[in-house]
């Protein structure tokens, strides 16, 4: 019997008005790999995802976006 595949982490919630697109999948996954990289203690690696999330052109989504909580 197959198994159902599991559904990505949500690293941060949405309004229930908001939907998921492209940018917020992608700020997700590296999100995702930030806190692998914390896991497994990689402080540079850590540092270039997180200069990598805020340095994305569309990284001011969560000012215009107050619905979104990051946690």
């Amino acid at each position: 019997m197959a198994q159902k595949p599991q559904e990505k982490q949500r690293m941060f919630d949405i309004g229930p008005e908001e939907m998921w697109t492209p940018f917020l999948e992608e700020v997700n996954d590296l999100m995702i790999e930030e806190k692998q990289a914390r896991h497994e203690a990689d402080a540079i690696k850590t540092s270039e995802i997180c200069v990598r999330i805020v340095s994305h052109p569309k990284s001011d989504i969560l000012e215009t976006q107050p619905n979104i909580k990051v946690g």
